[in-house]
Order: C-alpha cells, then structure tokens, then sequence
C-alpha cells in the first residue's frame, strides 16, 4: 500500500510511462499501432478471405477443413525447410 493512498498509486504508474527511458515509451507506441493495424485493417481482410474454411460444414465443408490443414502442414513444413536451409 502506497503511504499516499490509492491517489499516490495512480500518480506513481503515471510517473512511470514518463520517467522511463524513451526507447521505453516508444516500443510501447509501436507495440500499441501494431495491435491497432492488426485489429481494424488485418484481421477483417483475413476474415473475408478465410471464411470459406472457417464455415466449413457438411460434406463439401470437410473437404475445405481437409485442404485447408493440408495448407497449414505443407507452410509449416516449408518454413520448416527454409529455417533448415538459412541457419545451417
């Protein structure tokens, strides 16, 4: 418990975003517009493109959820590879 009381605490955390160094601050920044893009610009692209596989049902629907881990494999399998082939 903060001698000051909740207020201190409050004041203490704002303190530390700006007492920290700034490469602090700024990995920060950039962590938070990476979740933003990801959020509001990625992921409902990503969404529409996979929605075939992810609504997957019924006979035709098995053969999308059989494709599509047969993609998963074969690019885990290729990066498999090239991380063999980079790094020796």
């Amino acid at each position: 418990m903060s001698p000051w009381g909740p207020a201190g605490r409050v004041a203490a955390s704002s303190r530390w975003l700006t007492t920290r160094p700034p490469h602090l601050r700024h990995h920060f920044s950039r962590s938070a517009r990476s979740v933003a893009i990801l959020k509001w610009a990625v992921m409902p692209l990503l969404n529409r493109v996979l929605a075939p596989w992810l609504r997957a049902h019924g006979k035709d629907g098995r053969l999308v959820s059989v494709g599509g881990a047969a993609l998963i494999v074969a690019a885990l399998l290729g990066m498999a590879l090239l991380f063999r082939v980079l790094s020796g």
